[in-house]
């Protein structure tokens, strides 16, 4: 049998990104879809997100960073002592009641790794290293030692991840294939002169009878207007960032004073006191 399959990362909340993206993967006739990881968040989609993905073979998903941000802040994990975790809380917030609970327990139990045999390759999916799915360990100018880490088994023949929202094809120092696919929510150029160029990023790796066949990196379009609309629309929190991102491929979501100005003009922090508040009253029923 010949394996189509839809390598799918980063879609950090941009529904029409991925759209588009499942739209041009069923033309290139693939079979199969494997989900790398941070799957909301930033961007406004959530359970039309999910509903989406559901229509879909999915036959692997595992669990990112974001994802686990998600999870964390609707546990009650963090405070409003820094931007950062502000920042994630007000966006877990405005999913908490956009998502029913099954969905929260799926994200939950996701895997951090998944290992496959496809036609008798052996194959490690990850969204980082599998077993940490944060981190600069695999980014993409590293040295290759670094990148043998995502091998849990010398017999291991090919490593997938994502997280780093660059598109990679490279080998391990024992020539194992290595492969992200980039980001479909969010591209990453850190060369200024790359970034006029956001289209929504995915790969389709093909394992025939004889092995790997092909990889095929795709770049499609999207409708980023519409994708801003929603977010205006649904109120998004920090939909300044969001605008700034999807416009201009740069991510301020480390540039603290921009955060805290953007906290202080709409009193995130006292929205999130009292979610947390509530929250932990919730959670201790």
């Amino acid at each position: 049998m010949i394996f189509k399959i839809a390598l799918l990362a980063d879609i950090h909340g941009n529904y029409e990104a991925l759209k588009a993206v499942i739209e041009d993967a069923k033309k290139n006739k693939v079979t199969d879809y494997w989900l790398l990881g941070d799957i909301l968040m930033p961007g406004p989609g959530g359970e039309n997100i999910l509903a989406l993905l559901d229509q879909l073979p999915v036959t692997v998903k595992i669990r990112g960073n974001w994802d686990d941000c998600l999870i964390e802040a609707l546990d009650g994990e963090y405070t409003t002592n820094s931007t950062d975790e502000i920042y994630l809380s007000r966006l877990a917030q405005y999913l908490e009641n956009k998502l029913p609970p099954q969905r929260i327990k799926d994200i939950r139990e996701m895997p951090l790794n998944v290992q496959k045999t496809i036609n008798g390759l052996r194959i490690s999916i990850s969204h980082h290293l599998p077993t940490k799915n944060w981190g600069r360990e695999l980014m993409v100018t590293n040295s290759t030692k670094a990148f043998d880490d995502l091998f849990l088994s010398h017999q291991d023949d090919i490593a997938i991840f994502a997280h780093v929202h660059q598109p990679l094809l490279r080998y391990s120092s024992k020539n194992q294939i290595i492969i992200n696919p980039g980001s479909i929510g969010q591209p990453y150029y850190p060369r200024k002169e790359l970034r006029n160029d956001l289209r929504a990023q995915y790969a389709i790796l093909t394992i025939d009878e004889q092995g790997y066949s092909d990889i095929l990196f795709r770049k499609v379009n999207y409708n980023k207007e519409q994708e801003l609309s929603s977010a205006e629309t649904a109120h998004l929190p920090f939909l300044e960032l969001y605008q700034e991102l999807l416009n201009t491929g740069v991510n301020k979501d480390k540039d603290r004073p921009y955060l805290q100005k953007i906290i202080d003009d709409y009193h995130y922090k006292e929205d999130v006191d009292k979610w947390l508040k509530d929250r932990k009253h919730q959670l201790k029923r």
